[in-house]
């Protein structure tokens, strides 16, 4: 299996029973400090989490296409204006890149 997950309730790294069950020990600060040992397969499981972490990944990919496509191209009320790789060279007084 791969890394354990953190508490779900706390976020703290849980103590492990054997290969198969773990436990939070987190008795200031969570619910389920020294509850029943949980077995490993029930603990790794978070859809919700697992399916926020999808969708954010996702939309991550969305904003860096979107970046990419912004920061190639500048756009006005009346379409592309031009690169934004030319404007800004004429923009700066050495012609480099601002």
């Amino acid at each position: 299996m791969s890394e354990v997950k953190e508490c779900p309730w706390c976020g703290i790294e849980p103590r492990l029973f054997g290969k198969d069950k773990a436990q939070c020990i987190n008795e200031f600060n969570c619910p389920n400090a020294y509850g029943r040992p949980i077995p490993l397969d029930e603990w790794q499981v978070r859809p919700i989490e697992d399916a926020l972490r999808a969708e954010n990944e996702a939309l991550r990919r969305k904003i860096a296409q979107i970046h990419k496509i912004a920061k190639s191209s500048i756009y006005d009320e009346e379409g592309l204006l031009g690169d934004i790789e030319e404007i800004t060279k004429q923009d700066s007084p050495s012609g480099e890149r601002i």
